[in-house]
């Protein structure tokens, strides 16, 4: 909103993220929601800042406003920049897609905000016994599609509420829902949360609404189509999704995880080909971090083996490259089976593109790939790629902030930027109230 005249007005969250942590340089006003309108309120912030020669990438939602060929925002600033930056789409936006073109397909679309189903079942919540739930082993059909897969998924989903401490709250609970669908119990005992807000943009609720409901489906009367629909989903993100989603985060094992998931996606018809087609035809078109310049993240993964990286070393160096041949900022599937694609097919002497622009030791590649932890180069250079941001979680605090500030302790745009610097700031020094985070000395 707009503190003078009340009208409403876009907000863009500025960030810049690397090795030293993430820093708010502004929440922008725009006079519309164009790419240009956003470009130059970008470009303007790092300008303001001092910043735009260090910036060498982007992270980014991939709507059209933003990844339009020729009036996106990403182009438009790479224009006003004056060089190519690497593209880092949000691995969370696309995975939202995904389950988005899985949930409209098993369960249908809602032109609303609130999917009419999951509505009923929240104002329901209050009258059902929490206590009295289903899981899914406990379903014939359902226990035979997980039973390549329980053990690992358990073994998994504890692993990650035991060592993932900075997971957000919405994440942990679709970790723990997983794990009562499997018939374990998570640390503390099974407990159910109230099911919270609903937006037609934010698929994780709908995911942790679709557990819920189909757990509790003995109170709660559903259609045999949407008992059946929920139940597919709730399968999909058990066998694929999770994970997929928990990982995201990721930076340097990002393209491996993507090669993963196409392959998982390309072998799900097994499961449910429905499903299968439809989520593979969607992550086909975001493939972002198997384009050739972002494939260069995985010779900084120690889950690539020794003989892949000597093979994407080859591939590197199979062609003559000159610095200026630009690379596709993301790759169409290649034709041949899914099943046939290794980290390697997606290398080219463009990667070198990566390299550059990051300003990465390339000497560490002339040894013997088992050597390389030990290469003072690579470590320095893992350092920078392990901070690069493949998600847009900041931004989306950075939204939050402005939603929670905008207009309640000043009507002042500048003022307004100042708080919102104050807060943020004081948020990073202290990002919950335990004892123990506030008996820690404020950094310097």
């Amino acid at each position: 909103m707009d503190l003078t005249t009340k009208e409403h007005v876009d907000r863009l969250p500025i960030i810049i993220s690397g090795i030293g942590g993430a820093q708010l340089l502004a929440v922008a006003k725009l006079g519309s929601g164009t790419g240009e309108s956003m470009a130059a309120a970008v470009v303007s912030a790092l300008e303001t800042w001092g910043v735009a020669d260090q910036v060498v990438g982007m992270s980014f939602d991939t709507t059209a406003s933003n990844t339009g060929r020729r009036n996106g925002a990403c182009v438009l600033i790479e224009q006003k920049m004056g060089k190519d930056l690497l593209h880092f789409a949000c691995r969370h936006h696309i995975l939202e897609l995904v389950v988005h073109a899985v949930f409209v397909r098993v369960l249908g679309c809602s032109s609303s905000p609130e999917h009419l189903l999951f509505k009923r079942f929240q104002t329901s919540w209050e009258s059902i016994d929490r206590e009295d739930f289903g899981t899914g082993i406990m379903v014939e059909e359902v226990a035979t599609v997980l039973e390549d897969v329980k053990d690992e998924a358990l073994r998994w989903t504890l692993q990650v509420l035991q060592e993932r401490e900075d997971l957000r709250d919405d994440y942990r609970e679709l970790v723990k829902l997983v794990i009562i669908f499997l018939g374990g119990a998570p640390p503390g005992g099974i407990r159910f949360l109230a099911p919270g807000a609903m937006h037609q943009a934010r698929w994780m609720s709908k995911v942790l609404y679709s557990f819920k409901i189909w757990m509790f489906r003995g109170q709660f009367r559903l259609t045999k189509k949407e008992e059946r629909g929920l139940q597919r989903l709730c399968l999909f993100v058990v066998r694929v999704y999770a994970k997929a989603w928990i990982e995201a985060s990721f930076s340097v094992q990002a393209p491996r995880l993507d090669l993963e998931l196409i392959k998982a996606l390309g072998t799900y018809d097994k499961i449910d080909p429905e499903i299968g087609d439809v989520a593979l035809s969607k992550l086909s078109s975001h493939l972002w971090y198997v384009s050739e310049e972002l494939v260069g993240l995985s010779f900084f993964d120690s889950d690539v083996s020794c003989e892949t990286k000597n093979a994407m070393v080859t591939a590197l160096r199979r062609e003559e490259f000159d610095g200026e041949d630009t690379a596709p900022k993301r790759v169409t599937l290649p034709k041949k089976s899914v099943r046939d694609l290794h980290l390697e097919d997606f290398v080219s002497g463009r990667t070198l593109h990566f390299f550059r622009k990051l300003h990465l030791d390339e000497a560490f590649l002339d040894l013997p790939p088992d050597s390389w932890q030990m290469d003072e180069g690579f470590q320095r250079s893992s350092q920078i790629v392990r901070n690069l941001a493949v998600v847009n979680d900041h931004a989306e605090r950075g939204v939050a902030l402005i939603q929670e500030f905008n207009g309640s302790l000043t009507k002042d745009e500048e003022q307004l930027q100042f708080l919102l610097q104050v807060v943020a700031d004081h948020r990073k020094a202290f990002p919950d109230p335990r004892k123990r985070t506030l008996a820690h000395t404020r950094p310097q």
